[in-house]
């Protein structure tokens, strides 16, 4: 199990999300799928849904890519209310919900809170893509706050 994370970022409209890759063979006990539920019916919660990636992703093998998450089999997702009261405790609840399952995140929902986000988006495959950014961008013209370091 990777590091329980999973990633939220505000938007401007007032709303923040959250999303977990998920891959079969990690499962919720039945009172999670009931606490999962519970949450994304309540008022801080505008909308969950359950993204399948689909089995084309998989044909790629995982280290062919930067993209980590090809291993995974769904990518759960919330959306929640950044006005309401409880948004803190339903953000952190979602995230207790599915520590279990979480498989890594998706890099297209970046997240400047995640401590370990180069973990979670890319894996084992960091190390590569580090040697890559050395070799051709060792002075980081091409770069971004949450984008592949270079290698200490």
């Amino acid at each position: 199990m990777l590091n329980q994370q999973f990633a939220v970022r505000g938007g401007s409209n007032g709303v923040s999300w959250g999303n977990v890759v998920w891959r079969r063979g990690s499962d919720l006990l039945p009172w999670e799928y009931a606490q999962l539920i519970e949450l994304c019916n309540s008022q801080v919660v505008s909308a969950c849904s359950w993204r399948p990636l689909g089995s084309q992703t998989k044909r790629v093998p995982l280290k062919a890519t930067a993209f980590y998450m090809r291993g995974g089999d769904a990518i759960l997702y919330a959306n929640f209310r950044k006005l309401d009261p409880a948004y803190e405790s339903a953000r952190w609840q979602f995230y207790r919900i599915l520590s279990n399952v979480n498989f890594g995140s998706y890099l297209n929902y970046g997240d400047l809170t995640l401590h370990n986000y180069s973990r979670m988006y890319w894996s084992e495959n960091l190390p590569r893509l580090g040697q890559i950014k050395a070799k051709y961008d060792p002075d980081q013209w091409v770069s971004n706050i949450q984008g592949v370091p270079l290698p200490t």
